[in-house]
């Protein structure tokens, strides 16, 4: 829970940040644990997601577990071709879903809907980091429910409508 005071000149109201971050060390390890002879993992991801920092911490998380895996992204590649390389994926390959707005061609995706064709079309385990994609077909680890900062959210407005949260 982040509090900060509003920079706008004429708005006085204070400002409460709630926020999630992504458990991608946990998952991978999951993953691994799962399938511990994997050599290969693939990110399935759009071109320019960089709104969250899913590529650079699954890397990085991927290389502290299993430094020996070889990583490849589908950030390049358009949407249907994306489909088609995963569902060729060889033995020992697990993959991982991101956020995945848009393809190379500047095509606009729902990502749950994303999520539910990947989950369909791989021939290898994918997994998610939040509930929803888990809800389409993924697999899980350790994911992220966005309804319970939902009910985070909705806890600390009554709480400040009733008094109880002076800010």
């Amino acid at each position: 829970l982040h509090h900060e005071e509003s920079t706008e000149a004429d708005e006085t109201r204070p400002v409460i940040t709630i926020t999630s971050i992504a458990d991608f060390e946990g998952t991978v390890g999951l993953a691994l644990e799962m399938f511990p002879a994997t050599e290969r993992a693939v990110i399935i991801m759009g071109d320019g997601d960089e709104p969250v920092p899913f590529q650079e911490s699954l890397v990085r998380a991927l290389n502290l577990e299993a430094p020996h895996i070889s990583i490849e992204t589908t950030e390049l590649m358009p949407y249907n071709d994306m489909l088609e390389h995963i569902a060729e994926l060889p033995d020992r390959t697990i993959a991982f879903y991101g956020p995945y707005f848009k393809d190379i061609t500047g095509q606009v995706y729902t990502p749950a809907t994303v999520a539910q064709a990947v989950g369909n079309t791989s021939n290898a385990p994918v997994f998610g980091l939040y509930a929803v994609q888990i809800r389409q077909g993924l697999l899980g680890g350790s994911v992220t429910i966005g309804t319970e900062l939902a009910k985070q959210a909705a806890e600390i407005g009554m709480n400040y409508l009733s008094g109880r949260l002076d800010i």
